[in-house]
């Protein structure tokens, strides 16, 4: 199964991922956590801006030649934008596989300020915060109603503990 997870800046993505792929032994791809490591000190990161999607897109076709992807592949923060969403169609179409999950995980501006103020990153600026915040709104504006007319979408409320939310994505895979 090839699930992704889509939400808000601090939302609670990895998190969600990691513990979806734990417990069904998937593979983990996580876009932010890749981003972070090879792109720390890059201006973009602390702009809030988008790196380059051929980067991005390089980077996950390069993770599942590496992987065994029959064995499911959760990718958390990707896709952001409606051409990433596209490629990745392509992508997956040509290994015979597809987007069989799409998570929406849904938390309110405040949720996701207080998650920010606690975790306290370098990327963590609140110009940074405003600017990612807004790009994943213009974003999913466009991304959401793809995965619904795939069938694939589920809006999952991100409030709550770490394992409430579990529970609730648990009960949609």
């Amino acid at each position: 199964m090839i699930v992704v997870m889509l939400g808000q800046i601090g939302s609670g993505k990895t998190v969600q991922a990691e513990r979806i792929a734990e417990r069904d032994g998937y593979n983990h791809f996580s876009v932010g956590t890749f981003i972070r490591e090879r792109m720390s000190d890059d201006p973009r990161m602390m702009s809030g801006e988008l790196v380059d999607s051929r980067f991005v897109e390089e980077a996950i076709a390069a993770y599942f030649e590496s992987i065994d992807p029959s064995k499911g592949v959760v990718v958390d923060g990707f896709p952001r934008t409606l051409d990433q969403k596209e490629w990745l169609d392509v992508f997956l179409a040509s290994h015979e596989l597809k987007v069989e999950r799409a998570f929406l995980l849904e938390v309110d501006d405040e949720e996701v300020e207080r998650r920010l103020a606690d975790r306290g990153r370098a990327d963590d600026r609140p110009e940074a915060i405003a600017r990612r915040m807004a790009i994943f709104e213009e974003g999913v504006q466009k991304i959401a109603p793809a995965y619904e007319h795939d069938g694939v979408l589920y809006r999952i409320d991100g409030h709550g503990t770490i394992d409430e939310v579990f529970e609730r994505l648990e009960r949609a895979l």
